[in-house]
C-alpha cells in the first residue's frame, strides 16, 4: 500500500493530506512528537546537567548526572516513568558527587557508574530506588565537572561488569576495573602507564570483551611532546596483562569508543582532526586506518556507533566548514573492511558550534544522534534521525534555552530519550525529553486503524519560527483548528473545512505573535480539545 500525501497552503499554514492507493508496500514517513520534557534544579544550585539515560521495556527512564553550586552538590540520579511522572529522585545520597554512566540489567536494578572525590564509584539501585550497595572506591582522575570526562563502561551479561578511565599517576594513567555485579566487590583493579614517553599523558577511552573473558582497554598515548597515539592494552580473565601494542603516526590522535566484531578489534575517533577508524586483529597488530575530512581540519569525534547486522560503523561528532568559520555537526559511515560509504552534515538555522555528542542505533540500523546546534542565537537539545544511506528522516530542537543534548537511548516502540541540560536563566536544569514516533497517514485495511479523536503537542515546544501542530479525526467531519491567547480570545483559525478520517500535519508560522503562552483548539461538532504552545523567538 502506498500513500502520497497533498500539501496545499492556506495563508502561513501548511496542511498534509493523506490519500491511499494499493500497490507495492511503503514506509510511511515518521512524525516525532515530544511527548514530555521534565527539568531538575536541587534548590539553589547553580549548575544541574544530565549525562546518561536508559529505559526500561516498560517505557520508564533513568537518567543520571549531577547538581553543583547549591546546598546539595553531588550525583542525581532520576526515574520518570511512561507518562513523565517522577517516580523517585536520589541526589547526594551517597559519596558518588559526578555520576556518568547508567545501566539496567535484566533483573531491573540500576548501576550508576562516576566519580566521588578523586575516586571511582559504582553504586546499584533497585527499581524502587533503594541503595542495593556502593562499591570500594579506587582512585581515579577527573578534572571537571562540566560532563566531558572520559569514563566507559562494559556489561557483557557473564556475572561481572567493566570500567576505564583515568587514574592518579605521575601524569594521568589508564585504569581498567573489574567488578562482581551482584555483589559490587573487586575482582581485580590495574593501572598502565605508558612509559614511551617520560611517564606521559595517558587517558583511557574505552573497554571490552572477548567470548573466553579477556579484556581489552584502549585510549591515547603520549608519544612526544606533541605526538599522540593509540594504546591497546589485553588482560586475561584474572587481570595479567598479556600485552600492549602502541600505533603512533607522530600526530594529534584521540580514541572516542571501541568495538570487538568478526576476530577484528575497531577504535573511532580523529586523527591530525579528521574522522578516523582503526583496525586491529586479535593480537592487537594493526590492518589498516580509514579517515575522512569535510572541508578543513579540526573535525572531531566524539561518538561512535557500529551495526554488527550490517557490519558498518558510524563515527558522530562535529567538523569546521565556511572556511573555519563554525562548525557543524557531522556523521561518518564507514563498512568494516574500512571503506567510507557516506557523509553527513548538519547545521542548525544559524552558524554556530554545533556538534552531535551521542549516537545510538535501532534494530533496522536507523541512526539517531543527539547534541547542540544552534537555532535562535542559542544553541539548543537538539535531536535528528537518519536512515541507514543517510537520509535525514527528522529533526527537533528543544527551542527554549541554551542546551546540549549529552545522553540518548531508545525504548519501547523506539521511542526516543535524551537527556542533557537548558539554562533559561542564571543555573542550568537538568533535562530529560521523551519524543515518540507516529507514521504520517493511516492503513484503511480494517486492521489497527485508529478510532481516536486526537490531538498531539505541538513540536517543538518552546517554539521560535514555526511549529507542528498533528491531529487524528477519526470520521469524516467538519473540523476548525484555532489560535488563541490566554484569555480564550481567538487570534488565527488555522483550518475550519470537512475533512476525511486520517492523519493531518500542521504547520505554524506565528508571524505577527510576541512572545508568550498560547492555546490551540481542535473542534467538531460533537467534541474539542484544547493544548497549551509556547512562543519564544
Amino acid at each position: 500500500m502506498v500513500k502520497l500525501r497533498s500539501k496545499f497552503t492556506l495563508g502561513n499554514v501548511f496542511v498534509l493530506f493523506v490519500f491511499i492507493f494499493f500497490g507495492s508496500s511503503f514506509s510511511p514517513p515518521l512524525l516525532i512528537i515530544e511527548e514530555w520534557v521534565r527539568t531538575f534544579m536541587e534548590g539553589d544550585s547553580s549548575g544541574n546537567m544530565g549525562l546518561d539515560i536508559a529505559a526500561d521495556a516498560q517505557g520508564n527512564s533513568y537518567s543520571v548526572g549531577y547538581t553543583v553550586g547549591g546546598n546539595l552538590d553531588g550525583a542525581v540520579v532520576l526515574k520518570h516513568m511512561a507518562d513523565g511522572t517522577l517516580d523517585w529522585s536520589r541526589v547526594g545520597n551517597t559519596n558518588m558527587v559526578l555520576a556518568y554512566k547508567v545501566h539496567l540489567d535484566a533483573a531491573g536494578d540500576i548501576f550508576v557508574i562516576g566519580f566521588g572525590d578523586n575516586e571511582l564509584l559504582v553504586d546499584k539501585y533497585d527499581d524502587s530506588g533503594n541503595l542495593l550497595w556502593e562499591s570500594t572506591s579506587v582512585p581515579a582522575y577527573h578534572w571537571n565537572t562540566i560532563g566531558d570526562e572520559h569514563i566507559d563502561i562494559h556489561f557483557p551479561d557473564d556475572g561481572y561488569f567493566y570500567v576505564t578511565c583515568k587514574s592518579w599517576g605521575i601524569e594521568s594513567d589508564f585504569l581498567a576495573v573489574k567488578y562482581n555485579a551482584s555483589t559490587g566487590n573487586i575482582e581485580w583493579s590495574q593501572n598502565y602507564n605508558n612509559a614511551a614517553y617520560n611517564n606521559s599523558w595517558d587517558v583511557a577511552k574505552a573497554i571490552s570483551t572477548d567470548e573466553d573473558g579477556n579484556v581489552y582497554v584502549a585510549g591515547d598515548a603520549q608519544f612526544g611532546f606533541s605526538s599522540d597515539g593509540v594504546a591497546l592494552l589485553k588482560y586475561d580473565p584474572a587481570g595479567n596483562l598479556l600485552w600492549e601494542k602502541h600505533w603512533n603516526n607522530n600526530g594529534d590522535c584521540v580514541v572516542e569508543d571501541m568495538e570487538i566484531f568478526d576476530n577484528s578489534i575497531y577504535l573511532g575517533g580523529h586523527l591530525n582532526f579528521d574522522y578516523a577508524l582503526w583496525k586491529f586483529d586479535m593480537q592487537g597488530d594493526f590492518i589498516s586506518i580509514s579517515t575522512h575530512d569535510f572541508e578543513v581540519d579540526w573535525d572531531f569525534v566524539n561518538a561512535m556507533a557500529f551495526d554488527t547486522t550490517n557490519a558498518v560503523i558510524y563515527l558522530a561528532g562535529s567538523c569546521i566548514v565556511d572556511g573555519g568559520n563554525h562548525f557543524n555537526c557531522g556523521l561518518v559511515k564507514f563498512d568494516t573492511s574500512g571503506a567510507f560509504l557516506w557523509a553527513q552534515q548538519y547545521n542548525g538555522n544559524e552558524n554556530s558550534n554545533d556538534a552531535f555528542l551521542d549516537i545510538i542505533l535501532d534494530s533496522e540500523g536507523s541512526v539517531y544522534v543527539t547534541g547542540k546546534a544552534a537555532n535562535s542565537n542559542v544553541t539548543n537539545i537538539t535531536t535528528l534521525k537518519y536512515d541507514l544511506d543517510g537520509n535525514l528522516q527528522w529533526e527537533i530542537a528543544y527551542e527554549f534555552a541554551y542546551g546540549r543534548g549529552k545522553g540518548l537511548t531508545l525504548g519501547p516502540e523506539n521511542n526516543v530519550y535524551v537527556t542533557g541540560f537548558n539554562t533559561p536563566g542564571p543555573s542550568s536544569l537538568f533535562t530529560t525529553i521523551k519524543y515518540s514516533q507516529s507514521p504520517v497517514g493511516i492503513q484503511d485495511n480494517g486492521v489497527g486503524i485508529k478510532d481516536d479523536f486526537i490531538l498531539h503537542q505541538n513540536y517543538p515546544n518552546p517554539f521560535s519560527y514555526s511549529t507542528n501542530i498533528n491531529f487524528h479525526i477519526p470520521s469524516y467531519e467538519k473540523v476548525k483548528i484555532s489560535i488563541s491567547n490566554l484569555t480564550g480570545k481567538i487570534i488565527k483559525t488555522l483550518i475550519n473545512e470537512n475533512l476525511q478520517k486520517g492523519e493531518y500535519n500542521i504547520e505554524f508560522n506565528p508571524s505577527g505573535l510576541q512572545n508568550g503562552i498560547y492555546l490551540y483548539t481542535i473542534e467538531t461538532p460533537t467534541q474539542s480539545i484544547t493544548k497549551r504552545m509556547i512562543l519564544k523567538k
